[in-house]
């Protein structure tokens, strides 16, 4: 069992936590207990993708990763031996005409499949946030194909599809539905042989995973369909008796809103274009008044006079704590705007960041200033106290 591995998870659990509004996963039974098995799932925020799925399996998973992000030396070894990663050699790394020697990581997961691991493969192969899913490479249907043909006790290999589905992955305290599928049906594929066989499969599990996402075919539609989404995030669940509880029936929702949006789109554009215009006004004039739709669906609350008097009286007691909290709040915001948001461009530019960084940069900051900050305070206290001991109470009270 890697140690390591296991001790960061309720640290990565409790940033993530803070980091979304609200995480949302539906189809936990499909998770399997054991392999072989390979997880497959879309890649729209890079570094957050990875994460989102070991938040919520908490067996050893390997992931295949980029070599170039792997890294070689002190680094690589950290991140194939701590981290789990499998370096594959992309296509574009190597000189024109030459294929990438991916021998090593094939041979690797057959064996990890061979001893009942999980795999975590993001088969688009880069990350690029948008809502849908792209086409998806071949490497899956092989390293499947590859294990079964090793396996000597009849077993397959399970193909379990993870759609995530981010409210926006690059704006903090927002939702995310995590929807976890089925094992891939490839029933008809093993019916082939060959490269026809691979082809098959690669069109099964991308239509496996492509159940599991809003998926918008029309990037023009993008925008209009976000803010119809929010319009109806409210009302909708109210109309038909569901509350944003029922994760299965918010994503179906959506889902509904999505496939009406593109319908409509098709047979009646012009009231599409009505409907834009009309939702365009509305937001600019929500913009003009400083407010969003969201002020506007949220019930009031209704505080009893208990609830006064001890929102009262405990007020003073949170107003530390808040000062306290706002110190790596911005820091985190400071470093973003200053160091990273002006390398974030959409071009290939020498030291530019790709724009699907943004989540996953601002998670990463707002990590470490948090825990390096609670941890330096939390010591300075325990010192301040006369006791290391009082180091882990204090870090304790201070992050829960």
């Amino acid at each position: 069992m890697n140690i390591i591995y296991h001790a960061l998870r309720p640290l990565v659990k409790l940033g993530l936590s803070s980091y979304f509004r609200r995480i949302k996963v539906v189809g936990y039974q499909n998770i399997p207990e054991k392999g072989p098995a390979v997880i497959v799932a879309n890649h729209p925020s890079a570094f957050l993708d990875p994460l989102m799925i070991f938040y919520i399996i908490s067996y050893d998973l390997h992931f295949i990763a980029g070599a170039e992000w792997v890294g070689k030396g002190l680094k690589g070894w950290v991140f194939r031996n701590i981290f789990n990663m499998i370096p594959v050699i992309r296509p574009h790394l190597v000189a024109e005409g030459e294929r990438p020697d991916n021998d090593k990581m094939f041979q690797y997961c057959y064996e990890r499949l061979l001893k009942n691991g999980i795999i975590v493969i993001f088969p688009e192969g880069n990350s690029i946030t948008e809502y849908r899913l792209r086409n998806i490479k071949t490497g899956v249907a092989r390293i499947v194909e590859g294990t079964e043909a090793l396996m000597k006790n009849g077993n397959s290999v399970k193909v379990i599809p993870i759609g995530l589905n981010y409210e926006s992955p690059h704006i903090f305290q927002r939702d995310i539905i995590l929807t976890i599928g089925e094992a891939v049906d490839f029933t008809e594929a093993k019916k082939m042989e060959g490269p026809d066989k691979i082809r098959r499969m690669t069109s099964d599990i991308w239509e496996g995973l492509h159940h599991q996402l809003w998926h918008i075919p029309d990037p023009e539609l993008d925008t209009l369909i976000v803010k119809i989404k929010e319009i109806l995030s409210f009302t909708l669940p109210e109309q038909h008796s569901f509350t944003s509880e029922d994760h299965d029936l918010v994503f179906r929702m959506n889902q509904d809103i999505i496939d009406g949006v593109v319908y409509f789109s098709k047979e009646n554009p012009a009231l599409v274009a009505s409907v834009q215009i009309q939702i365009d006004d509305y937001y600019a004039k929500l913009k003009e008044l400083g407010i969003s739709d969201r002020d506007l669906q949220q019930p009031e609350k209704e505080y009893t006079l208990i609830k006064k008097w001890i929102i009262a009286l405990t007020a003073p007691l949170a107003f530390p704590f808040i000062i306290i909290n706002s110190i790596p709040y911005h820091l985190t915001r400071f470093l973003y705007r200053n160091l990273i948001l002006p390398k974030i461009k959409i071009n290939d530019e020498v030291g530019a960041l790709n724009p699907s960084f943004s989540g996953s940069m601002i998670f990463a900051l707002g990590f470490g200033s948090f825990l390096i900050y609670f941890s330096l305070l939390a010591l300075g206290t325990g010192g301040l106290l006369g006791s290391g001991w009082w180091f882990l109470p204090v870090l304790v009270v201070l992050y829960s």
